[in-house]
């Protein structure tokens, strides 16, 4: 399989017609994502709430998912953009699709004036994060940090 370039790895908002396509990108997890009615349940919840939903695209297959969740952090120091779902469909791992999802997702973070992008990975994809510039904060906590608006 030919790994895509940058340019060919397409970002744009998930709709209710991605749903057989994100079952099949988490397909196998042990996960509401697993089943395709529940799957188009949480993307309708996800799309009437202020997530940011996402999908990476490659010849119009539907190769990655994201979501984020702009919040105000309770200490005060600043908005920040959660990343609470991020996967890659198995045959598309180390092609940069992942990267192409995190660029989008700092170039949001920027665009909507936080100060950071944070996520809790799961442990076998930490160091993902950490080659992307995350850095660890406490126990399994990444987080991007120096995200400014853009001028």
């Amino acid at each position: 399989m030919m790994v895509p370039t940058n340019a060919e790895i397409q970002i744009r908002g998930v709709t209710l017609q991605d749903v057989a396509a994100l079952f099949a990108v988490h397909g196998g997890l042990a996960s509401h994502w697993s089943g395709s009615a529940q799957c188009a349940i949480d993307i309708n919840h996800r799309l009437l709430r202020p997530f940011h939903c996402v999908v990476a695209e490659f010849q119009g297959d539907v190769v990655g998912h994201a979501e984020w969740i702009v919040s105000e952090d309770l200490n005060h120091s600043g908005r920040r953009l959660y990343l609470g779902m991020f996967q890659i469909r198995e045959d598309f791992r180390g092609r940069g699709v992942g990267r192409k999802l995190l660029a989008h997702g700092e170039q949001f973070a920027a665009d909507k004036g936080c100060v950071a992008l944070r996520t809790i990975p799961e442990s076998d994809v930490i160091e993902f994060y950490l080659k992307c510039g995350f850095k660890s904060i406490g126990e399994a906590i990444g987080c991007k940090v120096h995200v400014q608006p853009s001028i």
